[in-house]
């Protein structure tokens, strides 16, 4: 399994292309792995395929089963503020899956977070400002094609 937690705050930078571009990675794995998705603005959520959040978000016994094109149901937040923390704080607690995080790299509360080694940051390649979290491997998203 992979977990794949995708920032979803309404300040989020990145463009619809990089979502696109980052989610067909993803999806060239399907093969391999089960991804579960999670989407993160103030807090940690389990989306619903009708585009809700579910409201029982820290149940991990009921993940969302990531398919093909799904990231287009994935509707942006309200807040403009990203925490982490629930995820890396609470939900990874005891979890050992790798995690993929699809984020513009703007997050309120970086430097609190409980690393998890087990992790990639895929951040907006139009971030200008560097991006170096205190742990897991930074990629930044790249748009290849028309």
């Amino acid at each position: 399994r992979i977990i794949v937690a995708v920032d979803v705050s309404a300040s989020m930078t990145i463009t619809p292309r990089e979502i696109e571009a980052a989610f067909g990675a993803i999806e060239g794995l399907l093969d391999r792995y089960r991804v579960h998705l999670v989407c993160i603005d103030e807090t940690l959520f389990i989306p619903r395929r009708d585009g809700t959040r579910n409201s029982n978000s820290d149940d991990p016994e009921k993940p969302f089963i990531y398919k093909k094109g799904d990231w287009k149901i994935i509707k942006t937040g309200s807040s403009g503020t990203t925490i982490f923390a629930p995820m890396f704080n609470s939900f990874l607690k005891n979890r050992h899956e790798m995690v993929i995080v699809i984020t513009d790299g703007y997050i309120y509360d970086l430097e609190q977070l409980r690393p998890y080694p087990k992790t990639i940051w895929l951040v907006s390649g139009n971030r200008t400002e560097p991006f170096r979290p205190h742990f897991g491997h930074v990629e930044k998203i790249k748009i290849t094609g028309k």
